[in-house]
């Protein structure tokens, strides 16, 4: 259990976790304690401070600090400071740039020196920490009064995030966080740990980092140069970089991350999903092979160890505070950050206070595009995909009551027609469906009116246990068709594909949605047979902006002369 105590100096509240430190620093510096309470919960004792204090901020002491007195006190007195400061600092060497509940560091302490036997001992250290502004200490779920006010410290969980249980660690009703509930117990009383990054004196050392470099189309140097020249000349901290499904994004980026490396910065990687962050930081290791690479994700080994690149799943970023030059954030508008606004505060509390930020994405938001378009978000544009061809474009098909049709086992003209083609050209298709329900009524609609391909057809949803199974049935080509939910608009790939979106209509598939969808075919420069049908009763705005943005990116790759062939020649 963290016990801590809230005193007094000149009329103003701190809370230590070390009376006897704070006694120390405060006599060096000719101040005097007074007013002890002790407390088993940081919240309680957090709350009190403020109450007395308006102006209280755990862990700033601006306006106390100053030299301590030598007149005044003995040269052993002094040297006793120092010595007890030179070993927080380097406990401070190894918590910095992290965010870290208590139970958290004792972890990582195992990791790093197999524990931290003297609780007594590691609490001193960290009080020297607190008091010399390397770190702030913060509960886990700050409480004021009203529920509507609470909130995680750790994950911004709001009031509907949080629920009060009893709690044997203060042995109270204490409020817990649901919402990052994954990473550990995030608690009114637990304490929460800010770690300032140790910052080297002067500029940092320039290192020579052996970069294993790729070619670059014509499009993608644009791209990566432009990112580079915002990067060494822009005053602004955030670059969009929107590139098409396809377009080598990864290889584009590759010299920034290299410049920010030799400027002996470090830099952080973050992916929505596990299996691609597994992906990226193989690609990220062969390209940059003598640099310390750390993967961070559910079940990863290396949450601990220190590294200067990092790539790892946007929830891992909770762990993280100040230690980022630069940030990337592939997939920006995708799930979980389009859903979750914590993780985006996570990624910002990740880089420096001075880092820079880049939202790599195929679809910005309609309000990203417009502060594009008046100058206040900067961006750069790849327009083109690898193999110089052009992007497929949708073709919009009216079907009236087609679930209905389905249902009773009619003919869909459209449809039928392009499942024929799709089976003609020895293609794959996708088939995109509102909901789950609607896989079987599909399915059984396929056995009646295309038999032979019924036996080579599989539905996959976010629930299905054999969905890692069924999409590799799919990528190695024993499966034909399969019929899916959102759930594969991203990250499956297969070089025959054909897709088609049954209930394009529906409010699930808006306009990011199907532009990635869309993006599945045309990936294999020897395969141009794919194509894109989004079937619908009416033509919704989700659906126009998809075929809107596709044409523009196609227009832009014309112009730009990155297109071995014109869109329809």
């Amino acid at each position: 259990m963290l016990q801590l105590a809230v005193y007094e100096v000149k009329d103003r509240s701190f809370l230590t976790l070390s009376s006897d430190v704070d006694e120390y620093f405060w006599m060096l510096r000719g101040q005097r304690m007074r007013r002890f309470r002790t407390y088993s919960s940081v919240g309680q004792a957090w709350l009190e401070a403020e109450k007395r204090n308006d102006s209280f901020v755990a862990g700033k002491l601006s306006g106390l600090l100053g030299h301590p007195v030598p007149s005044m006190q003995s040269t052993d007195q002094i040297d006793g400071w120092t010595n007890m400061k030179q070993k927080a600092d380097s406990l401070g060497r190894i918590l910095g740039g992290r965010s870290l509940l208590w139970e958290e560091i004792c972890s990582l302490l195992q990791g790093r020196w197999g524990g931290f036997t003297d609780e007594k001992e590691l609490r001193r250290l960290l009080q020297v920490l607190l008091l010399t502004r390397q770190a702030r200490l913060l509960p886990g779920v700050y409480t004021p009064g009203p529920a509507v006010h609470r909130k995680c410290n750790r994950c911004g969980g709001g009031a509907e995030d949080l629920e009060v249980t009893p709690c044997a660690r203060c042995g109270r009703f204490c409020v817990l966080c649901d919402r990052c509930i994954l990473l550990g117990k995030s608690r009114t009383c637990s304490g929460f740990f800010l770690f300032e990054p140790q910052k080297p004196f002067g500029t940092p050392d320039k290192k020579n980092v052996p970069f294993a470099s790729v070619p670059l189309t014509s499009a993608q140097r644009d791209a990566s140069e432009a990112s580079l020249r915002w990067l060494d000349q822009s005053g602004d901290r955030d670059l969009l970089v929107w590139a098409v499904t396809g377009s080598g994004k990864t290889e584009v980026l590759l010299p920034v991350v290299h410049r920010v490396l030799e400027r002996g910065e470090k830099v952080f990687w973050s992916s929505p999903r596990t299996d691609v962050v597994r992906e990226l930081s193989g690609r990220l290791k062969r390209a940059f092979p003598a640099t310390r690479l750390v993967a961070l994700h559910k079940g990863s080994s290396q949450i601990w160890e220190e590294g200067d690149l990092f790539v790892g799943t946007a929830h891992q970023a909770f762990r993280l505070y100040h230690r980022f030059q630069l940030v990337i954030v592939d997939e920006a508008d995708a799930y979980p950050l389009s859903a979750d606004t914590g993780l985006s505060l996570a990624l910002k509390r990740a880089a420096a206070p001075e880092g820079m930020r880049v939202l790599l994405t195929a679809t910005p938001p309609p309000s990203w595009q417009r502060r594009v378009q008046k100058g206040r978000l900067e961006a750069v544009t790849l327009p083109a995909r690898y193999h110089g061809y052009p992007l497929p474009e949708p073709h919009l098909r009216r079907v009236w009551r087609m679930w209905r049709k389905v249902d009773a086992g009619r003919p869909i003209p459209p449809l039928d027609s392009f499942l024929i083609r799709m089976e003609e050209v020895d293609g794959q298709a996708l088939l995109f469906i509102p909901g789950v329900r609607d896989a079987d009524r599909l399915q059984r609609w396929m056995e009646r009116r295309h038999p032979r391909l019924f036996r080579r057809v599989a539905s996959v949803s976010g629930k299905d246990a054999e969905r890692a199974s069924q999409v590799k049935a799919f990528r190695e080509g024993r499966l034909q068709a399969l019929i899916t939910t959102t759930i594969l608009e991203r990250g499956v790939t297969v070089p025959r594909c054909h897709v088609a979106v049954l209930g394009a209509d529906h409010p699930v598939f808006d306009g990011a949605s199907l532009i990635q969808i869309a993006g599945r075919v045309g990936r294999s420069p020897e395969y141009r047979q794919g194509r894109v049908f989004f079937f619908a009763s009416e033509n919704t705005e989700g659906q126009r902006r998809a075929l809107r943005e596709i044409r523009k990116m196609n227009r832009l790759a014309v112009s730009g002369g990155y297109l071995k062939k014109e869109v329809g020649s």
